[in-house]
């Protein structure tokens, strides 16, 4: 469950779209789990958009310009990455997680 910017438009939800699937409770409360940990990533892209919002008015002395096309970001981050990031931000701010669930069973909705 991560957000999702598919066809242009903004939400969150999972990846492939499964709202009616049996994981769909599962995925939402991943989604739910995760995000207090998503806002303590210290720079993050929602878009394209959201990129251009980020620039500053005007380029400084010393700065340079890249471009890159990123397409399915998240669908690129292997299980493990994905993993190693969870454990992370769980390390550096283990009071996001509500008591009632525990790292092992954050890792293992994740994968």
């Amino acid at each position: 469950a991560v957000v999702s910017t598919q066809s242009g438009h903004y939400g969150r939800g999972p990846i492939v779209s499964c709202q009616s699937c049996p994981t769909a409770t599962l995925s939402d409360l991943l989604d739910k789990l995760l995000r207090p940990f998503v806002k303590k990533v210290k720079f993050r892209l929602k878009d394209t958009w959201d990129f251009l919002r980020k620039l500053p008015p005007r380029a400084q002395e010393g700065d340079f310009t890249m471009t890159a096309d990123i397409s399915s970001l998240y669908t690129n981050i292997t299980t493990a990455n994905g993993e190693t990031a969870i454990l992370y931000y769980h390390e550096q701010f283990p009071e996001l997680l509500p008591a009632r669930f525990s790292k092992h069973f954050l890792i293992e909705m994740y994968k």
